[in-house]
């Protein structure tokens, strides 16, 4: 897994790649001066899974999305991860399962 935690990062996240080789893990401020945690497709050759995690380190929103499509979620979180495409099919990812970051 790699962080993006710098506004570049957030912004380059999968742009151009051709596949993912690691989970991203998306640190959002809690400074953020927007209300939603909304993320786009655009400019990715490849689809998507992506989680939205909460304070409580919940799950509390999923999606799978293709290129060039946006997505904005019910409340602001304070991370995502966006996944390889079938990822939260295959290891059934559920809504209010609880993420627990290892170093």
């Amino acid at each position: 897994m790699e962080v993006y935690d710098s506004f570049f990062k957030r912004f380059k996240g999968l742009m151009l790649k051709n596949k993912i080789e690691y989970p991203l893990i998306f640190n959002i401020p809690e400074n953020f001066p927007y209300k939603s945690s909304s993320i786009h497709t655009f400019f990715m050759k490849i689809p998507i899974d992506v989680v939205f995690i909460d304070k409580n380190l919940k799950i509390y929103e999923k999606a799978s999305l293709y290129p060039w499509a946006y997505f904005k979620p019910k409340k602001k979180g304070l991370y995502f991860i966006e996944l390889e495409y079938g990822y939260l099919n295959k290891n059934n990812i559920k809504i209010n399962d609880k993420i627990k970051f290892l170093e």
